[in-house]
This record gives C-alpha cells, sequence and structure tokens, in this order.
C-alpha cells in the first residue's frame, strides 16, 4: 500500500458520500489519523458509501499485476 494519507477536509464536511475505486486499485479507509484502525477495504472495482467524515486517512494502491507468472506489486500515492 502506498503510504497513508491525510484526506481533505471536504470529506469531513459530508459533501462527499462516497468514493469509487478504480479497476485494478484498492484502497483502505482509516478512522484514526495514525492509520492503526482496523481499515475498512475497497477493492476494484468498487464504490463505498460509508459514513466518510469519520475517515481521516486514506491508502490505496495499484493492485498487484501478473508478469511472467509472478506478482509485481506497484504502488502509486493517490
Amino acid at each position: 500500500m502506498a503510504p497513508c494519507q491525510q484526506v481533505p477536509s471536504l470529506w469531513q464536511t459530508g459533501n462527499v458520500s462516497s468514493i469509487a475505486v478504480g479497476e485494478g486499485y484498492t484502497c483502505e479507509l482509516y478512522e484514526a489519523d495514525n492509520c492503526t484502525s482496523e481499515p475498512y477495504s475497497i477493492q476494484s472495482p468498487g464504490e463505498s458509501d460509508l459514513g466518510l467524515r469519520t475517515i481521516k486517512r486514506i491508502s490505496c494502491a495499484q493492485a498487484a499485476l501478473e508478469k511472467s507468472g509472478s506478482l509485481d506489486d506497484i504502488h502509486y500515492d493517490l
């Protein structure tokens, strides 16, 4: 997973009610500032309607790709 990033304050105003995770990505959402809480995992293709006001951190990464019979992780920041 990519480093845990703080979500914009816009999320905490309640103006964002859902997120969509694109094909080939996985995101974990955290309610704790330090990313130690149990994450809500959303895998692609997927959309989540969580109570996003409580989400303070997010970590997203591109899912492992199959290459020559092995899996290589590729990580990107959101």
